[in-house]
């Protein structure tokens, strides 16, 4: 998981959760981020924080455990329910520029 300063990336970041990598394969240089490594997990550049983690549950988010009806229709007005993971914290950084 990498951790941005919200206000400098905001767009960057807004671009990233607004677009499918399979429909934008350049996705991540179109919102003008860099990919790096830190532990041979993916990171970007311009983080400033990093938690690699070993996930051990992953579960599809299903539209009807939603206990409130309107927090998932802002979430996913196009019903496009994500993944919840819960993983183990394996290490954690600062990225230095």
């Amino acid at each position: 998981m990498t951790f941005f300063d919200f206000k400098q990336y905001q767009e960057a970041l807004v671009y990233m959760g607004s677009h499918s990598g399979a429909d934008d394969p350049e996705k991540i240089a179109n919102a003008g981020l860099h990919v790096a490594e830190i532990d041979q997990a993916p990171t970007y550049e311009e983080g400033k924080y990093v938690i690699v983690c070993k996930p051990f549950f992953v579960q599809h988010l299903n539209p009807e455990n939603f206990t409130d009806e309107g927090i998932r229709e802002k979430a996913y007005p196009n019903k496009d329910y994500s993944y919840m993971y819960i993983a183990e914290i394996q290490e954690a950084y600062e990225i230095l520029k």
